[in-house]
């Protein structure tokens, strides 16, 4: 047979394994979540929109509901069974559909969704240079197809990663809101099984506790030794095992000096909780042997808190879950965690008598506005691990369905930016089935891309599991200072709002376009819209007041001792009666050399002559070493 047949024939094969191929894609194609029969030039905004409509929150259901079942139950009568019998349902039917296969991953998310057809192996098929993209379509044809490929592996992935929280809810549900199930002979395995499971990190050590009552932290037995539970389950001890109140600091090395100026605020407001330092903090005993040499204290002082201070050491905490570790391995039940750098001008233990925190135990407060915002499939996403009353599991176990509580927050609208971690009141044993997922968030890639690290995982976690008994502050951060009384001196004459006299304003003194929203340029009443809702509050403090902040705002950043810091708004009495270690102690906000400056209301000095003074004190002290 000449070749140029047997080429032909070959030819020819090929044509009709790739037609064949193609019928078989295409036909698959009706199947997934974008009919592409349709036309393939519907436009951008028809696809966009069946997009969304395709990954829905409410269109999820856990993947295996319909093989969670009871012998001779029918599903409608499944709810009303006992807990015990549908939690011994439900881990039975994962135990058998999804075995344990010993290894810990997870996988990808969602795959890249930008088209690269300029870089492709057919070459560049767009003219950026042209005013309009010619596509053939055959071209238009491949985009549809790549656009439905991604968005099904998107909707897979999502689907994976649900499911899994949906195990983490019901482990909550199970072991934490019905804890007499732990120890009935048919689930006390499953619960030990699935706790390292769902959390296979943890061991039976307890965490490192230092002891500052040794003779030298500078020796080998500085950090103590780890105690080895008795228990068969950790999560017991953490749960049953958290008592009293006390003021949890993540932190690591870097924050050493923040530490120490927190630690001797914290001592002069007579605080009763004790502390705790949660984190990899003074790891490096090199650095804290000159932190403590240049503050002229020593490990003694820190034991004369008023209650002990001790550090628990996590050697590989990284900036994004140092806090949530900190919340999950702190013994406290009643946990005020503040952020190393943190200068509070309220006495943490005041804060955990607060009624909104009494009344839910978890008190969040809100962080200021930014333009970022939560792209659709973000926020869709994060609702999508949250339980609805469309789930038919969630509901037939009792988890009680996310509220608007929730669902309508400024978060979900789509502002990235709405709880500040800084400061944060926590009743771990009440809310203890939450701290389970929120350390899973805190490990994925995802939620933390679509928050500023773990500022939005608390009420996150707390909605993953159908607990909302959380409460945020009503009031967003605000800007402080000296309120502008002459018209003149407004950054907008004639304006009716309040403004603060800011030595610091947003991008130096230029007058940009981002102060066309208040929450930059310290405004009250933007004067652009009506709703009860776009207007600020403005709070005014008396001069007492403003002095006791002064004063706490210079024992933070000279790091001075103090005896005992008397009654607030008594500063002179308190200076008087011989209080202070030092009675010439700064309350100058921001001292600018090391002689001492008493603090004058009626002279604000402007941030480019300190700036200068900064620079020529840095420069001096270069040049002499």
């Amino acid at each position: 047979m000449p070749p140029f047949r047997l080429r032909r024939k070959f030819f020819f094969l090929l044509a009709v394994l790739a037609a064949a191929a193609m019928f078989v894609r295409l036909s698959g194609y009706r199947n997934t979540l974008i009919d592409v029969s349709e036309p393939v030039d519907l436009g951008f905004e028809e696809h966009d929109k069946r997009a969304r409509e395709a990954l829905h929150y409410a269109k999820y259901r856990f993947s295996l509901t319909d093989s969670v079942k009871l012998e001779s139950v029918p599903w409608d009568s499944f709810a009303e069974q006992p807990m015990e019998q549908k939690c011994l349902a439900f881990f039975s039917t994962v135990d058998r559909e999804w075995p344990d296969k010993f290894a810990v991953y997870k996988r990808p998310f969602y795959l890249e969704a930008v088209l690269r057809l300029r870089n492709s192996e057919l070459g560049p098929l767009f003219d950026y240079n042209a005013e309009y993209a010619l596509l053939t379509s055959a071209e238009k044809e491949r985009i549809c197809s790549e656009f439905d490929r991604i968005l099904e592996a998107t909707a897979a992935a999502e689907i994976v990663m649900v499911d899994d929280m949906t195990v983490y809810c019901l482990f909550g549900r199970c072991f934490f809101d019905h804890p007499e199930l732990r120890t009935l002979p048919r689930l006390h395995e499953t619960y030990l099984r699935y706790s390292a499971k769902l959390l296979p990190f943890l061991t039976r050590a307890l965490p490192l506790k230092i002891d500052y009552d040794v003779v030298s932290i500078f020796n080998d037995a500085y950090f103590g030794h780890s105690k080895v539970l008795d228990t068969e389950n950790i999560l017991t001890t953490y749960c049953g095992g958290s008592s009293g109140a006390g003021i949890v600091i993540p932190c690591a090395t870097p924050d050493a000096h923040d530490v120490v100026r927190l630690l001797h605020l914290l001592r002069a407001q007579n605080n009763p909780p004790k502390t705790a330092l949660l984190g990899a903090v003074f790891s490096d005993t090199a650095l804290l042997a000159e932190l403590l040499a240049q503050i002229d204290m020593t490990v003694a002082d820190l034991a004369q808190m008023p209650d002990a201070v001790f550090g628990v050491r996590a050697v590989r905490a990284t900036e994004k879950n140092t806090e949530t570790a900190a919340l999950f391995f702190s013994s406290f039940e009643h946990i005020v965690l503040l952020e190393a750098d943190v200068v509070p001008l309220v006495s943490p233990a005041e804060l955990l008598t607060l009624q909104e925190y009494t009344k839910s135990g978890a008190y969040f407060f809100q962080d200021r506005s930014l333009l970022d915002k939560n792209y659709g499939i973000e926020t869709n996403y994060l609702a999508k691990l949250m339980p609805h009353a469309s789930s038919t599991l969630d509901m037939a176990m009792g988890i009680p369905p996310v509220s608007d509580k929730t669902m309508a927050n400024l978060y979900m609208w789509g502002w990235r930016h709405m709880q500040d971690a800084g400061v944060m009141m926590f009743n771990k044993k009440h809310h203890f089935k939450t701290l389970v997922p929120l350390v899973a968030l805190s490990l994925w890639k995802e939620p933390l891309q679509s928050c500023f690290l773990d500022k939005e995982l608390y009420w996150l976690a707390m909605a993953v599991t159908g607990d909302d008994e959380y409460t945020p502050n009503d009031f967003g951060a605000a800007s402080i200072g000296v309120q502008v009384s002459k018209p003149e001196m407004k950054l907008f004459r004639g304006s009716l709002s309040n403004e603060v006299y800011n030595a610091e304003p947003y991008l130096g003194w230029v007058k940009t376009r981002l102060c066309s929203s208040h929450m930059y340029c310290t405004y009250d009443k933007p004067q652009i819209f009506c709703g009860q809702d776009d207007a600020g509050r403005f709070f005014t403090f008396s001069d007492a007041e403003t002095r006791h902040y002064h004063l706490l705002g210079s024992i933070w950043l000279a790091a001075k001792r103090v005896k005992k810091l008397p009654d607030r708004f008594n500063i002179e009495a308190g200076i008087q009666e011989g209080l202070f270690e030092d009675p010439t102690l700064h309350i100058d906000p921001q001292p600018f050399d090391e002689e001492e400056v008493q603090f004058d209301p009626t002279k604000v000095r402007e941030r480019p002559e300190k700036l200068s003074m900064d620079l020529e004190n840095l420069l001096k002290k270069l040049l002499s070493g």
